[in-house]
């Protein structure tokens, strides 16, 4: 562990000793040290609107087996509405404004500019996380798994995720260049 991240390495172990009630090894490293990612996917700071509805457990297998939208979720008149704050191929975190126990089921409804073209994705989460937002009274943040997102719908979503954080990135340095 250091402040730049987890990173991992194979070694042996030369020796086992105690210091002051601390067990300590003398190693040797056997790799070069590398970042180790914990998260399956990357997560990308990003602000988009999206649209969320609790569901049933049959609503939402009914969504995983691509079967046709039952006729309440196709309203998105009455959804909440909200933002999120961070997104990745396995799901999202976002602002709403209401609290959604853990363990439950969500349609989330959110669009992506995927190379000049507007792609809705309409997917069953289930609910990680919920809690209020401290700084704002009846803001509440979730955090959700997507349950049935098809393979090509997630690389979709993942080169978008990473195109957008190239974009950003560029934008950045070309902002920094400008004030040097």
């Amino acid at each position: 562990y250091t402040a730049k991240g987890l990173y991992q390495c194979r070694v042996i172990i030369i020796d086992r000793f105690k210091i002051n009630n601390i067990y300590m090894m003398d190693i040797e490293l056997l790799t070069e040290p590398v970042k180790y990612q914990r998260r399956q996917y990357y997560r990308l700071e990003l602000n988009i609107p999206v649209r969320y509805i609790q569901i049933t457990e049959t609503e939402s297998n009914t969504m995983a087996n691509d079967e046709e939208l039952p006729e309440r979720l196709e309203k998105l008149s009455e959804y909440h509405t909200g933002d999120t704050i961070d997104i990745s191929g396995g799901g999202l975190r976002f602002t709403g404004d209401g609290l959604v126990e853990k363990g439950n089921k969500l349609a989330v409804v959110f669009d992506i500019d995927y190379e000049g073209n507007i792609v809705r994705y309409v997917l069953a989460a289930d609910v990680i996380m919920s809690f209020g937002v401290p700084q704002h009274h009846g803001k509440y943040e979730h955090r959700v798994e997507f349950r049935n997102i098809s393979k090509e719908n997630r690389e979709m979503l993942i080169k978008y995720i990473f195109q957008t954080a190239i974009k950003f990135n560029l934008n950045l340095q070309n902002r920094y260049q400008h004030y040097r």
